[in-house]
């Protein structure tokens, strides 16, 4: 949850107003007795942001949570009893009602609290609760955790109303503070800060969070060799065609269902934006644009099409196009066009568009050698090049850089991965494997043979 977010919907839950009328008060107000001198009148209280993001520590998290909501239910007894009967729920400190955001859908936004049993459950697994046993009555949830984080002891501060900036040295480096629910003790953050001074005197100091660092999935790679534990009766296919050769879906699942061993093919065909890319070469094939402008008008199948000049002998020409007639019929006219202008052929360089092929196959077996050469033989015939892997396992459960021993485990317990098609249990494959690290997890992991 980022920190404007943050900003813009919890501040209204906190009363810094009450907070400063109060303290202002009890600094202003006192009893005259006897020869003391009067009071001196502090100076008025000012509202400053931090000058960007600073660091910061959690150095506790409440077992409390804010979270909003938006809704139809105009009785908020309802949605508090949906609330106090999430799991883990023991008690609302408040709740309330708002107006949700222009264009929603819902004619309220529900505000609230709520204190939890933090012995048993995380704020996200609270705020989980909440959603499900409010499901249905309130929609859209967001939270945000409440706890403690540590502060640097100097703070750059800006009023932007007033022009000023500051640095302000914090007496008492701890502030309490507005967190994503995923954070823990411990966990380096980037956060905005809200701090109300008179003077160089504290008032009033709230911390949202914008970033936590701990918590973020940085990208990580490795290599090595790996057993294969397991092979499954799968094959996948990652290709590409040129639209010249573009297969017809039903008919290329057919061709692959007829190939021995292959017991069922789901084939997807992603055509990539229709436009040709055309550069002329020949002398003064600027001056030809006038006539190439009045031969592509008439083409049947092109929707649109702009040139370039790049200079008196060079042309370039982007042409979008629809399926009025064959794409294979569309290039050789628009050749036939430019070569009847006098241009060369060896002077035209046409680039068609391509389309990417998904193709999952189950085979009747694990060994799949001989259906990987059926397979090479089929894409030639048809002009497509393609990446072919079958799914398997490695019975590893981490994944531990080389550089610095940092370990990550993988929550299956076991490395997915994509190895050529041919191999056997047992056997050791080089792969290279992309994943995220979490924490101390590897997510989003990918590990492909290397070929």
């Amino acid at each position: 949850m980022n920190a404007t977010r943050l900003f813009a919907y919890f501040i209204i839950f906190i009363m810094i107003a009450s907070t400063i009328a109060f303290v202002w008060e009890f600094y202003v107000q006192g009893q005259q007795n006897g020869n003391e001198p009067p009071p001196v009148t502090p100076p008025s209280p000012l509202q400053y942001k931090s000058a960007g993001e600073i660091d910061a520590n959690i150095v506790e998290i409440f077992p409390t949570i804010a979270f909003s909501g938006k809704t139809n239910e105009v009785d908020i007894d309802k949605i508090d009893a949906k609330v106090r009967d999430a799991n883990g729920i023991t008690g609302i400190n408040w709740s309330k009602y708002g107006n949700p955001e222009q264009g929603s859908g819902f004619s309220l936004a529900y505000s609230a609290e709520a204190t939890y049993d933090n012995s048993k459950y995380s704020a996200g697994e609270i705020a989980e609760n909440i959603s499900e046993s409010a499901e249905g009555t309130l929609h859209a949830i967001e939270a945000a955790a409440l706890g403690l984080v540590a502060l640097p002891n100097e703070i750059e501060l800006s009023n932007a109303d007033l022009n000023i900036t500051k640095t302000h040295s914090l007496e008492r480096q701890f502030s309490n503070a507005y967190l994503s629910v995923e954070g823990r003790k411990g966990d380096a953050l980037k956060a905005v800060l809200n701090v109300t001074l008179s003077g160089e005197a504290l008032i009033d100091i709230l911390a949202f969070e914008s970033k936590n660092l701990t918590a973020e999935a940085v990208p990580l790679s490795l290599e090595g060799i790996y057993a294969l534990s397991e092979l499954d009766k799968r094959i996948v296919i990652y290709g590409d065609v040129n639209y010249s050769y573009l297969p017809d879906g039903n008919g290329l699942e057919a061709e692959l269902l007829a190939i021995d061993g292959i017991e069922n093919a789901d084939v997807e065909i992603f055509p990539g934006m229709k436009r040709i890319s055309l550069n002329i070469s020949d002398a003064n094939a600027a001056s030809k644009q006038g006539d190439l402008n009045s031969a592509f008008s008439s083409i049947a199948g092109i929707t649109n099409f702009f040139f370039v000049p790049v200079d008196e002998n060079h042309l370039y020409a982007a042409i979008d196009f629809n399926e009025a007639q064959p794409f294979a019929s569309l290039k050789a006219e628009i050749i036939n066009e430019i070569s009847a202008l006098g241009i060369s052929i060896s002077g035209i360089e046409l680039k068609e568009p391509s389309a990417s092929l998904n193709i999952d196959l189950n085979t009747g077996t694990g060994q799949t050698s001989a259906i990987n050469t059926s397979l090479k033989t089929l894409f030639g015939q048809k002009h497509i090049s393609s990446n072919t892997y079958q799914t398997g396992k490695s019975n590893i459960n981490t994944l531990t850089m080389p550089d610095t021993n940092a370990s990550y485990t993988i929550d299956a317990n076991y490395l997915p991965l994509f190895a050529v098609p041919g191999h056997s249990t047992g056997e050791e494959i080089y792969l290279n494997i992309d994943f995220y690290g979490k924490r101390n997890k590897a997510i989003a992991i990918r590990a492909v043979e290397k070929t």
